[in-house]
């Protein structure tokens, strides 16, 4: 049964007639009013309870503080209905597990389910039940706005597998068999073909079936919905974008995101790469074209200051980057001077206590090696085909060539 008190703003039945709570004293002492014709009554509570159970008064119960967006009120009021001896062995494991994590909720009288709170009586009932995989704090709270939507009726946890559809495939076995064939031959191949031609392709095979000689019943056809929902079930969908365009696209699509490493001190990291910017260079005497430069760049990830970089024709190189990690280390006050037009300082300089870098040929010179462990240079190398390791540089790369280069002529 759910739990009846008798507090401010609870609406009781009394003779027929309708009264709400205006105040109750710490003495017990309970002020009513009618709803008929405002009259205002006081009686004890004890009085009160005594007449609920004999069945003189009732209370009605206050509507859920949830938001009711968040529950299926039918669904809980056709649970509110059940008897607990109607439910299923499974079901009755299933509701009694729910009630043993909502009772010890209940009794820790938590606030608002405290995430730390409510985790720690999780984790003793788990304990105590041998439960092995213990719900999560969101699982927990959706039980928790179940029971209390509910009017706190235990009932409420019941499971909802009465209401579940259909457990058994429509089709017949030897359909499901030909389905599954015609997805691996032809829409889980590298040709890429569509479901529309996949759909195409299990028709034929279904009506090549039923046209075999001394068949007596015809097989079903499904549907082109099915089709798709059928792919989705014969494979997952990393299964489907590596049978499809190949496992380094899939591995890519499907990689994990993660924060990547957030350094705090200027020149803690630094990230180094090359790109040919979208240019074409002409002599201005000429008119020849002399060609694409390249440009190796170097940022700070704490700061997002650019802090070196190194601009020519020449293919990245040994000696490109010992010319870049120059002009990482030393002031940039003699390169600033040589631009009057420039009004900004360029400040940073010193030496990175880690560059990150590809792995580039260049990049494994002894020259270059030998010069980092001179200066005491962490030289960190990101894995093969793996931009993402320098993202911050990578990004700016993408800033310059569709921003800063766009309408140049």
């Amino acid at each position: 049964m759910p739990v009846q008190r008798i507090e401010i703003d609870t609406k009781l039945w009394m003779s027929d007639r309708l009264f709400e709570v205006l105040n109750v004293t710490p003495e017990g002492t309970v002020f009513l009013r009618a709803f008929d014709n405002r009259e205002v009554l006081q009686r004890k509570r004890d009085d009160i309870a005594l007449d609920i159970g004999a069945g003189v008064a009732r209370l009605r119960l206050p509507p859920p503080r949830v938001a009711l967006k968040t529950v299926s009120m039918p669904s809980i009021e056709e649970k509110l209905r059940t008897d607990i001896a109607l439910l299923s062995p499974a079901e009755r494991k299933v509701f009694e597990r729910r009630w043993a994590y909502i009772k010890a909720i209940t009794s820790a009288q938590l606030v608002e389910l405290e995430r730390e709170r409510t985790l720690a009586v999780v984790k003793s009932v788990a304990t105590d039940n041998a439960d092995k995989r213990p719900p999560s704090y969101a699982t927990v709270s959706r039980w928790h706005r179940t029971y209390v939507a509910g009017g706190r009726d235990m009932r409420a946890l019941f499971p909802n597998t009465r209401r579940r559809g259909r457990r058994t495939r429509r089709l017949p076995p030897e359909v499901l068999k030909i389905a599954r064939d015609v997805i691996y031959e032809n829409y889980l191949t590298r040709e890429q073909l569509t479901g529309r031609r996949t759909y195409d392709a299990l028709i034929s095979a279904i009506d090549e079936q039923n046209n075999r000689p001394g068949r007596t019943s015809q097989l079903p056809f499904p549907s082109l919905r099915w089709v798709f929902d059928e792919i989705r079930r014969v494979a997952d969908p990393y299964e489907i974008k590596a049978r499809r365009e190949g496992k380094a696209a899939a591995d890519q699509h499907f990689r994990a995101v993660y924060q990547g490493p957030r350094p705090y001190r200027p020149l803690e990291r630094v990230e180094i790469d090359h790109t040919v910017l979208d240019l074409m260079v002409v002599d201005d005497e000429y008119g020849t074209v002399i060609g694409r430069p390249t440009l190796t760049l170097a940022i700070d990830v704490a700061t997002r200051m650019i802090v070196g970089l190194h601009l020519g024709f020449a293919a990245p190189s040994a000696l490109v980057i010992l010319r870049c990690l120059r002009n990482i280390i030393f002031p940039k006050h003699e390169i600033v001077s040589r631009y009057p037009s420039i009004k900004n300082t360029w400040d940073a300089y010193g030496v990175p206590e880690t560059i990150v870098v590809d792995n580039g040929g260049e990049l494994h010179a002894a020259t270059v090696e030998e010069a980092c462990r001179r200066l005491n240079i962490r030289m960190q190398h990101a894995p093969r085909k793996t931009p993402r390791y320098k993202g911050t540089v990578e990004r700016l790369f993408g800033i310059i060539n569709t921003e800063v280069l766009t309408g140049v002529p």
